[in-house]
C-alpha cells in the first residue's frame, strides 16, 4: 500500500473486514479508517509480530519457476540493497501488486493540445488543488466519487465522466442501519442504467431522502 493515497482515502468497507484476527484494529479508529490509519495498523502488526524483522526489502523479483517434482516454487530476485541476484525457495507464493502498482493515465486525442493539467487520482494530494478550477474528474469507481466530493468543496465547476453508470449506495441507510447488510436487496429493485425520467427523477429524490446526499456515500 502507498504510503500516500490520494485526499480522503478511506476504506470503502468496515474496518473489522481488513482486520487481522490476532490483532484487531484500535477501537479508536472509525468505522472506516482513512489511508493513514490502515497504514499505522499494518505497520504496528509487523512491528507487534516481529515481522518486519524477516522482510527482504528492496528486492526485484526476475522470475518464479515452479518445481513441481519437489512441490516448489524457485524465486530469482535482485537484492538491490546489496547488488546482487540471490535465489530463494518457497512453498507458496502471494502476489500482491494489487491496485497499487504504476498508475495508468490513458491517452486521449489532441490530449497534447490540453493546456490543463492532467493528473491521476493518486497525485491529487491536496484538495485545494482544485481551487480556482474547472475539473473534469473521468471514471464512476470509488477513486473518482471521493475526488469529486473532495473537489466540489473547493470548486464549483466539477464535471463526473464515465462510461458505464451504477448506483452508489449510502454508508448507513436512515443514518443508522448499515447498507452493507442490505446493499444486494436494495440494488434488486434499482434500474441497471440511468436515464432518467420525470418518474425517475423523482423516485431519485425520494432515495435522497431515505439514504441521505451522494456526499455521504
Amino acid at each position: 500500500m502507498r504510503e500516500t493515497g490520494y485526499h480522503l482515502l478511506k476504506l470503502q468497507l468496515p474496518k473489522d473486514t481488513y482486520e487481522f484476527f490476532d490483532l484487531p484494529m484500535p477501537k479508536a479508529h472509525p468505522t472506516f479508517p482513512s489511508c493513514d490509519q490502515v497504514l499505522w495498523y499494518l505497520n504496528e502488526y509487523a512491528r507487534y509480530f516481529n515481522v518486519i524483522n524477516i522482510i527482504n526489502f528492496n528486492c526485484i523479483v526476475k522470475k518464479l519457476v515452479r518445481d513441481n517434482e519437489k512441490n516448489l516454487w524457485i524465486v530469482n530476485y535482485f537484492d538491490q540493497q546489496n547488488n546482487l541476484l540471490k535465489q530463494k525457495k518457497f512453498d507458496f507464493i502471494i502476489t500482491c501488486h494489487g491496485l497499487y502498482s504504476k498508475p495508468n493515465i490513458p491517452a486521449y486525442p489532441n490530449q497534447e493540445n490540453f493546456k490543463g493539467e492532467i493528473l491521476h487520482t493518486s497525485d491529487f494530494q491536496q484538495p485545494k488543488q482544485a481551487e480556482q478550477s474547472s475539473i473534469v474528474v473521468v471514471g464512476f469507481g470509488k477513486s473518482a466519487l471521493d475526488t469529486v466530493k473532495a473537489a466540489s468543496k473547493y470548486t464549483k465547476d466539477v464535471t463526473l465522466l464515465y462510461r458505464k453508470p451504477h448506483w452508489p449506495l449510502p454508508i448507513k441507510l436512515f443514518n443508522f442501519f448499515p447498507t452493507r447488510y442490505t446493499s444486494k436487496f436494495i440494488s434488486s429493485f434499482i434500474p441497471l442504467y440511468i436515464t432518467p425520467s420525470s418518474g425517475e427523477k423523482n423516485f431519485i429524490s425520494i432515495l435522497n431522502l431515505l439514504y441521505g446526499h451522494f456526499g455521504e456515500y
